[in-house]
C-alpha cells in the first residue's frame, strides 16, 4: 500500500502554529496539512506568488478534488479534477477556457479552494493538462483569448509588443 502526502497551502491560524510547534508571528503563509476534525479537507487557502495557479490546478487534477476555487473576483469550479466552468464576477466575458488563459500568468494575489458539490455540464470540455498547455501555447504566441471583450483594444491596436509598427 502506497502512502500519499496531500501538501495544502493555508494560511497558518494560532492553533495549527501550536499544534506544529511552527514560529509565532510570522504571517507569511505556510504549506500545511489542515484536515478538518472528521479528517476531510475543509479548505485549501493560500498566496499565488507561493503557489502558481498551474500548480494548484494540476494539485486539484492529481487529488481529483471537486469544489470552488476563488481567486480575486473569478470563480473556477471543478469536478474530480477537471475544471468545468470559469466565471469573472459581474462579467459575461472572458468564461471558461478563455478566462483561465488570463487568469494564467498570475503571479499575486490570494486563492481559496472550498470542497463542494458542482454540479451542471463541464462547459471547458477539457482536461487541465491540456487547458496549461494551450495556455502557454498562447501566452508564448501572444494570442487574444477568443472569448474576449470585443471593447477592450487588442494588443496590435494598444500598441503592445506583437503588433506592427510599420
Amino acid at each position: 500500500m502506497t502512502t500519499r502526502a496531500r501538501i495544502l497551502i493555508a494560511d497558518a491560524d494560532a492553533d495549527a502554529r501550536r499544534r506544529l510547534r511552527l514560529p509565532r508571528g510570522d504571517d507569511e503563509p505556510v504549506p500545511l496539512i489542515l484536515p478538518g476534525d472528521d479528517g476531510e479537507i475543509q479548505e485549501l487557502r493560500g498566496s499565488l506568488s507561493l503557489m502558481s495557479l498551474p500548480a494548484l490546478l494540476n494539485h486539484l487534477a492529481a487529488e481529483r478534488l471537486t469544489g470552488r476555487l476563488a481567486l480575486d473576483r473569478a470563480l473556477l469550479e471543478c469536478r474530480d479534477g477537471r475544471l468545468v466552468r470559469a466565471r469573472l464576477e459581474g462579467a459575461w466575458f472572458p468564461r471558461n477556457a478563455d478566462l483561465l488563459y488570463e487568469l494564467l500568468p498570475l503571479a499575486s494575489g490570494a486563492f481559496e479552494f472550498r470542497p463542494c458539490p458542482v454540479d451542471g455540464p463541464d462547459e471547458i470540455g477539457m482536461p487541465v493538462p491540456a487547458l496549461l498547455l494551450e495556455g502557454a501555447r498562447r501566452a508564448d504566441e501572444g494570442e487574444e483569448p477568443s472569448g474576449s471583450n470585443p471593447d477592450r483594444p487588442s494588443r496590435t491596436e494598444s500598441g503592445s509588443p506583437g503588433g506592427s509598427t510599420m
